[in-house]
């Protein structure tokens, strides 16, 4: 058999190029060149490069066929607190599966991506924030409804199938924003669930804890034009910024969620938040540039490092790192004064040493360097302080305490007459309990009150959660002056079956349904104005059988309901309903007063004596 003939392959390049010529066609670029060969004959080399075009992320449409596209993976997160539609018959509320990927093209458009959460660990293998890819085999889907970040008429959805090729190219932007003004904000509401865009100045922030322990961070800012808007970092966010940010510092902050607010609208951080301190991105610079310019000629007030009790003392102890400054803010109450250890102390006029009282007729001092000094009286009062959250010790210095009383040390024993350094001045116990707000030095692990001032002179306006709502364990009355005009219950007592007893907490609402009388009317009709006194309503409660309706809430026990359970049928429809009789309602006793000094007794009894009768001892 003669040997076949090979056959010679057609070339693909078009018939008008000619060698050392280029041509696109088709979106093929062809590339012609020749080389001479030893035998000296000519031969002609053919290179064909492909060219894609690549959809454009706004073009998207939903049922739309896939595309590749070229884009750069910008965040990702897990939303939570998904809500379901309306027609879903099980819980409003469930939680998320939905894996989130923001993607960016060059062109500055973004486009949601959706995954299984089920299969992170799969993508977290594939794909890497903040690199690019030539994405193909997704899914055109209608928006996400629920917090959505951008808003878009479609999202991808990426499985399995989906094709993640690695690109080294940089010039997709980094960052999306899409920022909203104020009258934008204030035009938004909840309904709409787009989380929205915020550029603004920092005016301050501050470290919070709510009332179910849970820390998070608030930031005062304001737009360009001095609009001002606060600004909600949860626990899981709570850490974007910290002391380092500074009055003045500009943040661009992503995907936070407008909510209603005392009737002002905030924004409160998301799963999805992000904050750039001081941007320097291009394409955002002109909105940085009209916030300074707004600040030209303006100085920049530092704000106040406000904290609770539980915040200064875990900063006291060094569990808190990054604190770059010592000074901090709390609004708190003076709980005790430690007379035990004296108000007071005498200094040497000519060596600040401290001076001994030597017995004489007379007040007498002496140096054990100085001869015939003069005495000088100086503070020295040792205390704690409370809040909602704990309290402390700290210690006030004669500057301060004659700045907080209004008389100096030696006014205050040689013309008021206060000479022994155990026994307080009525002045400083009239201090016990007052609303103040204190200006604080760490020190150490000492802390020392710079600044006292009442919370009664002035706004009282509480400007954030520390504002002092209650002490724990307190048993009183609190009037919200500072909130609203009115007057409410809150009452922390024990109460107790034949198992145990345990801590409850009385709010303004079963409080009034129980007592038949509002908080108001209390204080103002019948005279219970002293809130560590009980009325007498109150105190005819304790050790009556009731039943109680309950709430836990974060290891806090509400009472929502509270009836005498002598009144209507008893019989108990559930387990908790309360079956043995209890033994008492025990309340925890009010705060003493720090001016009574009467001597407390116990009634103890003795084993019997045999006569039937038991024998008292106090």
């Amino acid at each position: 058999m003669p040997p076949r003939k090979k056959t010679r392959r057609q070339s693909t390049v078009p018939p008008d190029s000619s060698p050392g010529s280029s041509l696109t066609l088709n979106n093929n670029h062809f590339y012609q060149s020749s080389a001479q060969q030893t035998d000296g004959t000519h031969k002609t080399f053919i290179y064909i490069h492909t060219t894609m075009s690549f959809k454009r992320l706004s073009d998207m449409k939903e049922h739309d066929k896939p595309e590749p596209i070229e884009i750069r993976v910008v965040k990702t997160w897990i939303p939570v607190g998904k809500k379901q539609e309306p027609s879903a018959k099980s819980q409003t509320k469930s939680q998320s599966q939905e894996l989130c990927y923001l993607f960016v093209d060059k062109h500055g458009d973004a486009i949601e991506a959706i995954a299984d959460q089920k299969e992170q660990a799969y993508f977290d293998s594939i794909i890497k924030v903040q690199s690019c890819y030539r994405v193909n085999n997704y899914i055109v889907v209608e928006p996400r409804k629920y917090m959505p970040t951008v808003q878009h008429n479609a999202s991808l959805r990426i499985g399995k199938r989906a094709r993640f090729v690695p690109l080294s190219d940089t010039n997709i932007l980094t960052q999306y924003f899409n920022f909203a003004n104020y009258e934008e904000i204030k035009s938004r509401s909840e309904s709409t669930k787009l989380l929205t865009d915020f550029i603004g100045r920092v005016k301050k922030h501050w470290p919070s804890t709510t009332r179910t322990n849970k820390r998070l961070r608030k930031i005062d800012m304001e737009d360009d034009r001095e609009n001002p808007i606060q600004i909600t970092l949860w626990p899981e966010k709570r850490d974007l910024i910290g002391n380092e940010t500074i009055p003045g510092d500009i943040l661009a902050i992503t995907s936070t969620l407008v909510t209603d607010f005392q009737g002002s609208k905030q924004l409160e951080s998301t799963n999805a938040t992000t904050i750039i301190v001081n941007p320097t991105f291009p394409e955002i610079q002109h909105h940085v540039d009209r916030l300074k310019a707004s600040l030209a000629g303006k100085t920049i007030q530092p704000a106040e490092n406000t904290v609770t009790i539980q915040e200064l003392k875990n900063i006291s102890a060094n569990k808190t790192v990054n604190v770059p400054q010592s000074r901090f803010t709390c609004h708190a109450q003076i709980k005790e004064i430690y007379a035990s250890r004296k108000w007071y102390y005498v200094q040497c006029s000519l060596c600040t040493k401290k001076l001994y009282q030597e017995k004489s007729d007379s007040i007498h001092f002496v140096c054990e360097d100085d001869e015939n000094p003069q005495p000088k009286y100086m503070y020295c009062v040792n205390a704690s302080i409370i809040d909602a959250t704990s309290f402390t010790d700290v210690v006030f210095f004669n500057d301060v305490m004659t700045d907080m009383l209004g008389t100096t040390c030696e006014e205050m024993i040689i013309k008021q007459g206060y000479t022994d350094p155990k026994i307080l001045p009525d002045p400083i116990i009239e201090k016990i309990g007052n609303h103040m707000t204190f200006n604080l030095t760490v020190k150490d692990k000492s802390i020392v009150v710079n600044k006292a001032t009442d919370a009664t002179n002035g706004d009282t306006t509480p400007t954030d959660p520390h504002t002092i709502t209650t002490p724990p364990k307190a048993l009183m009355f609190f009037v919200y002056k500072e909130v609203i005009p009115r007057k409410k219950y809150c009452v922390n007592a024990s109460i107790i079956d034949a198992t145990s007893f345990t801590d409850v907490v009385f709010f303004n609402d079963v409080m009034t349904d129980m007592l038949g009388t509002t908080c108001e009317e209390m204080i103002i009709k019948q005279g219970y104005t002293d809130p560590k006194i009980l009325p007498d309503p109150i105190i005819e409660k304790i050790g009556n059988h009731m039943t109680f309706n309950l709430t836990v809430k974060d290891k806090s026990i509400v009472v929502n309901k509270a009836t005498d359970a002598t009144n209507g049928d008893t019989t108990p429809t559930d387990p908790h309903t309360i079956t043995t009789p209890p033994k008492a309602l025990m309340l925890p006793p009010p705060t003493p007063n720090p001016k009574t000094t009467m001597t407390k007794r116990a009634l103890q009894h003795s084993p019997d004596t045999g006569s039937g009768e038991k024998q008292a001892k106090y």
